[in-house]
């Protein structure tokens, strides 16, 4: 199959020199090309002048050309309809369609976009019925040739220099086009100058994105657009169509449509990234034109119609700031210089490419393994270089966390709760690591009351919040088990009155939620076997019990505590929950005290 077919629509006379609406001659069209042709064709093309049989070849060549491009998943489709006077009846108001359809719309055009074959000489324009019905087309036509509409750089200059500053125009377009509740019209004086912005706008994206995803119409009249016809909910597809000044105010009505107006517009702000992007890199005619062939080449560029300029800007920016970026990476090895500098603001880490962003890890990882600094810098430091990428969880994986040079700052940091940090950030992760450590030394005894004690100095109430944190090393097992048990055991303690954590029962409750919150952390992620729960939660409910007084009221409550556990339970996702609490209520009803004497005996 060839990948261009043709085909022509309009009122054509018969062998009875009657007349009607038929396809007339085609090239390489099959029944699904014809019928796309002819459902795009238009059959009503009304000129701002009256047209008459009598105009001349110069009125003729100024007769507007309805220009359309519609891309759908499996084809482009081009057509180009003209008033072409009376048909053969005698009827006035024919209009005479050249279409064509791209079998392969994902494939480049040598036109580069569609909009460029506007007025394409290859595209049939006959005018009167004699012309009409002897039109023929070539056997060999295949994509047509390019139109009359300038080259790139002649475009740009004109847009950029030659009326002024007229890139506004294109902001308010490219605002529109992203707007999926509205559709862009240009008011324009004439079809050519509509084509005109068309193009400018088209050249801001990548070919594949303009021939993939822009329908587009350079002559619709006020009266007969129907909106629902051009808008799109789909992500890549938006319709840009252009109409005459002269229905400036019946387009202005219509609500879901935005009007663009050359002559007002030009000193638009860019107000969308795409925007200001072509602010940045359309300057000038020859600038805009080394863009487009650089655009050329990222066909493919994944996302909307400002992806492929997305790709450019950020190349181009890398080069602006190559001096920032060579003193990044001396300052990145003199925290105090580094952090001084902000480079954060100065430096975004997508304008850092992957080799020099794995020279700054490289010199962070150095950096820290020769730190001597408090801790307020180290995490300043450290946030700083994860905002630019030169440190992140992946370094705490490759053995950051076992430079013990590190934990004093940070402890001291935790000491003094000093830190906000964002829990799922890098440096979060390395303050985990640290608090890891101290937390399966607090829990590496087997005394419950001399835990409860320790929970109760603030040191250690003030490492619990960063604790257990994920993408980092996890707690041992045992000590999740454990943690867990003490977690329910100091509820249970506050629930009976004994405070054996702290005497203030508000910085109880605090040091609980921490512990019930860090028991949760882990069990989100990886519930412990219940041989281990019951073994390890279960002696802990036996140190407390055994140190409850054995009166029918204090079995009591503590029967009330257990039962009031099955939520806490729920939380931590532990199951088998039922079972678990009948064994410590029936050891309770049993004989509180005789568990002391079975612990003695152990």
């Amino acid at each position: 199959m060839a990948r261009f077919a043709h085909a022509t629509y309009a009122s054509f006379s018969n062998t009875s020199s009657s007349g009607g609406w038929s396809i007339g001659p085609t090239v390489n069209a099959d029944p699904s090309d014809i019928e796309l042709i002819r459902s795009a064709a238009a059959i009503s093309l009304t000129p701002i002048q009256d047209v008459n049989e009598f105009i001349g070849a110069e009125e003729i060549e100024a007769l507007p050309r309805r220009f359309e491009y519609i891309p759908d998943h499996a084809h482009g489709v081009y057509v180009q309809s003209v008033p072409a006077g009376k048909d053969a009846t005698g009827r006035p108001g024919n209009v005479f369609t050249h279409g064509v359809v791209d079998h392969e719309p994902q494939q480049p055009l040598a036109a580069g976009y569609p909009i460029a074959l506007f007025r394409s000489p290859d595209l049939a324009a006959p005018f009167r019925a004699p012309v009409v019905n002897s039109v023929t087309l070539d056997d060999a036509l295949g994509e047509p040739a390019r139109g009359p509409l300038p080259d790139v750089e002649g475009l740009w200059k004109l847009i950029c220099d030659v009326q002024g500053d007229r890139r506004g125009v294109i902001y308010r377009i490219q605002k529109a086009l992203e707007d999926p509740n509205t559709i862009p019209v240009l008011l324009t004086p004439s079809d050519t100058q509509a084509a005109f912005w068309i193009y400018a706008v088209s050249t801001t994206m990548t070919p594949h994105a303009a021939r993939r995803g822009l329908r587009v119409s350079t002559f619709e009249r006020a009266r007969s657009v129907d909106a629902a016809k051009w808008a799109s909910a789909e992500p890549g597809f938006a319709a840009l169509i252009a109409g005459p000044v002269e229905d400036a105010e019946l387009f202005a009505a219509n609500p879901a449509l935005t009007v663009i107006d050359p002559e007002k517009d030009a000193g638009a702000a860019p107000e969308t990234e795409w925007s200001r992007m072509t602010e940045e890199l359309f300057t000038s005619g020859s600038e805009a034109a080394g863009v487009v062939d650089k655009l050329a080449a990222c066909e493919n560029a994944p996302g909307g119609f400002g992806a492929g300029l997305a790709q450019l800007a950020l190349e181009h920016r890398r080069k602006s700031i190559e001096p920032e970026l060579n003193q990044l990476a001396v300052d990145i090895t003199e925290p105090n210089e580094f952090v001084g500098e902000e480079y954060p603001t100065l430096v975004s880490k997508e304008l850092i490419d992957e080799t020099r962003l794995d020279e700054l890890r490289g010199s962070v990882y150095e950096t820290l393994q020769n730190w001597e600094s408090d801790g307020p810098l180290l995490i300043q430091y450290l946030t700083d270089a994860e905002a630019i990428g030169a440190f992140d969880r992946d370094m705490l994986v490759d053995g950051l966390g076992s430079l013990g040079n590190l934990e004093a700052p940070i402890a001291d940091m935790m000491d003094h709760g000093e830190l906000n940090l964002r829990p799922d950030s890098a440096v979060a992760g390395l303050v985990s690591l640290v608090a890891n450590k101290k937390i399966d030394e607090l829990f590496a005894g087997d005394d419950i009351t001399e835990l409860m004690e320790q929970l109760g100095q603030d040191s250690v109430r003030r490492q619990l919040p960063y604790a257990g944190h994920p993408g980092v090393e996890r707690l041992g097992a045992d000590t999740a088990c454990y943690l867990i048990g003490a977690a329910l055991a100091a509820s249970g303690y506050d629930q009976l009155r004994f405070p054996l954590i702290v005497a203030d029962a508000h910085v109880r409750k605090e040091t609980i939620r921490h512990l019930v919150a860090l028991a949760n952390r882990i069990a989100s992620r990886s519930v412990p076997t219940q041989a281990n729960i019951d073994a390890v939660a279960r002696r802990a409910w036996e140190d407390f019990f055994c140190t409850a007084p054995d009166s029918p009221h204090d079995t009591a409550l503590a029967a009330q505590a257990v039962s009031a556990l099955p939520a806490a339970f729920t939380e931590l996702r532990i199951e088998r929950t039922d079972q678990f609490l009948s064994k410590v209520i029936q050891t309770l009803m049993q004989n509180t005290r005789g568990m002391a004497n079975q612990k003695g005996e152990r």
